[in-house]
């Protein structure tokens, strides 16, 4: 009855093939979401001597306060791609290694689901198919659409990292080895729950297990008395209760200042069941996956969808306590159960600013998935005979599985083009989420970037009709308006943000730049002394008020900002430009450089461009300030810069060119007409 072992070793290459053909094309996508504060601007993962540190520090997580959360592991992962991109891409901040980390954290998650599907099967039936069973089942989860949500955010790897953690725990438990009988799988378990918190659910997910497969008990007899047939389990169960409620204790401990981001914690919970719901139908039908959802926490109880959700949960359940009572449908309960376990840290009664994330199905969907397979392949296998081990309807379902295996690698390969910029990501946002006012605040700061002002700010104010209390988006419809050359709309806004978001670094350090572009020199430097007090690791904080300090010539204070940033990052060429006073024609061009990757603005790079000129780099001038007008099309002073540079390498016609256009926005510019002329008596 044992299907060919090619069957096996075909399929695992299928699948193989598939998994790589879907996420080809990730491994450059861009940092999204949070990884901008706890990737980018987080000083203390660009130096692997701060390892210790993250153990024992939450503040190194993130260089915002309200989202530092204690995951040791995932920063240090996080220290170890910068490194490799500092050592092997030239940039610690490439993507590349970081999007393979999260690649290869994600392989070794399905291999390991291999071998626990095979041992769970294994328990319920013996059968020669159970390897072909699981790998099937391992290779739906591998390229399922849903799991590209997680794959491709580089900080959701503590999903990933968590979820690993559970299922090696779990394997080693099921093997019953040296690994159960020492505790062993508490090395994973534990690591998981440094990764992220959820892990701890393995807890009750184990208690599961105990019960239907090694106490074979339904759940109608759990309350049976005590006796030596699980006594042995609960002492796993207590000691595993011991590792989860340490590593409670020991995240509370170290993120006092996490803040959920949510309302009523009722109405949030009345919201779950439906959409404990949407994940189930997006198990079937991936086609409504959205980085950022509009969903909001319901208003009332009386809410149809609140009833719908609930009649849903209760129906799950009734079928996870039903098949408990048969033992080889018990995968069916496990599974389930597994699935609102995994589900309950964030669709419970903790109110999370988000009522729905895509990437939290990650998790949940390994025991979803055993659970809706299982009973086909339980009766594929009862068709099977000796005489024909390998019926139609199992080459029927092989096919079948194959094919929706394909078409779900289809769907997260564009998934994966989807994550591949925040252009790509935020347009997708707006129409997958029209009413997420996030959303369209970030797709506008895509076209603000492109220099689109006017497009950007209309996509701001659809956001502000959405939330209007937002304290990012004030922060940028201040910045839009200062681009428009309306600094008394430009200043409201900035203060509103402080107003709603006084908790918020980032609009401090908005805040405190847009005072310096003013010439507020003394009140941009409060603000910026208070980003760095709330969140010692923000770098671009520092920069900002070195910068600051070095303009001001304040020696003293710029002495001792650079040496206590150069305690957090030994060795940043940045900060020893700023402490050595900017001696060299690299170190001035380092600092317009980084100022202007950090700030990209059009005066930042009309700066950078000036500053090219001066040492006699006349191409990168010349590309400097065309970056310039990419922000501020109308720039007659970088057309000058260029006209300038045009000239220096005697390349007439382009300087006359690029003087035209100057004076066509800026008749008046007598530098340019200097330049023009000069360029015209050399071309005859």
């Amino acid at each position: 009855m044992k299907p060919p072992v090619w069957v096996n070793i075909l399929v695992s290459a299928i699948i193989t093939v598939l998994v790589l053909g879907a996420y080809a094309r990730h491994f450059d996508n861009s940092f999204q979401f949070d990884d901008s504060h706890t990737i980018e601007s987080n000083l203390y993962i660009q130096d692997l001597g701060n390892i210790p540190k993250f153990f024992t520090d939450a503040q190194t997580f993130s260089s915002l306060t309200t989202n530092q959360s204690y995951r040791p592991i995932v920063t240090t992962t996080l220290a170890f791609d910068f490194w490799a991109g500092k050592t092997f891409w030239g940039d610690g901040l490439n993507t590349t290694p970081y999007h393979i980390t999260n690649f290869g954290w994600f392989v070794l998650q399905i291999v390991l689901m291999v071998f626990l599907f095979k041992k769970i099967l294994d328990k319920v039936r013996l059968h020669e198919w159970n390897t072909l069973i699981s790998i099937l089942l391992a290779g739906w989860y591998a390229v399922h659409t849903v799991n590209a949500e997680t794959v491709n955010y580089i900080i959701s790897r503590s999903d990933i990292l968590s979820t690993v953690g559970v299922v090696a725990a779990m394997l080693i438990f099921v093997n019953n080895g040296i690994g159960r009988k020492y505790f062993l799988y508490l090395i994973p378990l534990f690591l998981g729950i440094l990764a992220k918190p959820t892990a701890v659910m393995f807890l009750p997910i184990l208690g599961v297990y105990l019960l239907l497969f090694e106490w074979d008990l339904s759940i109608a007899q759990l309350f049976k008395s005590f006796n030596k047939k699980n006594r042995s389990g609960w002492t796993h169960i207590l000691v595993t209760g011991g590792i989860g409620i340490l590593g409670f204790l020991l995240t509370r401990k170290m993120e006092p200042q996490w803040i959920p981001g949510g309302t009523d914690k009722w109405l949030y919970l009345a919201s779950q069941p439906y959409v404990i719901w949407h994940y189930f139908t997006m198990l079937f039908v991936p086609n409504d996956l959205t980085a950022d959802t509009d969903l909001k926490a319901f208003e009332t109880f009386n809410d149809l969808r609140v009833y719908g959700g609930v009649l849903f949960v209760a129906v799950m359940l009734m079928i996870a306590f039903t098949a408990s009572a048969y033992r080889n449908m018990r995968p069916v309960t496990f599974g389930i159960l597994w699935f609102f376990l995994a589900l309950i840290p964030t669709s419970s009664i903790i109110p999370l600013s988000e009522v729905m994330n895509d990437h939290r199905m990650y998790f949940p969907f390994v025991g979803l998935m055993l659970a809706v397979a299982w009973p086909l392949a339980y009766w594929v296998m009862s068709n099977a005979t000796k005489k024909d081990p390998f019926p139609t309807a199992a080459k029927a379902v092989l096919v079948g599985s194959l094919l929706l295996f394909t078409g779900l690698a289809y769907g997260t390969y564009q998934r994966c083009e989807v994550w591949q910029s925040h252009e790509t990501l935020w347009k997708d946002v707006t129409e997958k989420s029209p009413k997420n006012g996030r959303g369209w605040m970030n797709y506008g700061l895509v076209l603000m970037g492109r220099g689109e002002y006017k497009e950007a700010l209309e996509c701001y104010k659809t956001a502000l009709v959405l939330n209007p209390d937002y304290a990012y988006l004030h922060i940028n419809l201040g910045i839009v308006y200062e681009q428009l050359g309306q600094p008394d709309s430009s200043r409201l806004h900035f203060e509103y943000a402080q107003k709603v978001g006084d908790i918020f670094p980032e609009v401090h350090y908005h805040y405190g730049t847009w005072l310096m572009r003013q010439k507020q020199y003394s009140d941009a430097k409060v603000q910026l002394r208070r980003v760095i007090k709330m969140s010692p690791a923000h770098s671009n904080a520092r920069y900002a008020l070195m910068q600051l300090h070095l303009e001001q010539k304040e020696s003293e204070e710029l002495r001792n900002l650079a040496n206590e940033t150069l305690q957090l990052l030994p060795g940043d060429t940045r900060t020893l430009a700023y402490l050595n006073g900017i001696q060299s024609d690299d170190q001035i061009i380092a600092v317009a450089k980084a100022k202007a990757e950090s700030e990209p603005n059009a005066e930042n790079y009309l700066n950078l461009s000036l500053n090219y000129y001066n040492i006699g780099e006349f191409q990168e001038c010349i590309n400097a300030a065309y970056k310039a007008l990419q922000f501020k099309p109308d720039y007659a002073e970088a057309y000058n810069n260029i006209c300038s540079a045009h000239n220096e390498l005697k390349q007439w016609d382009l300087a006359i060119a690029a003087c035209n256009k100057a004076l066509a926005i800026k008749p008046d510019y007598q530098l340019v007409k200097n330049n023009l002329n000069w360029a015209l008596s050399q071309q005859q």
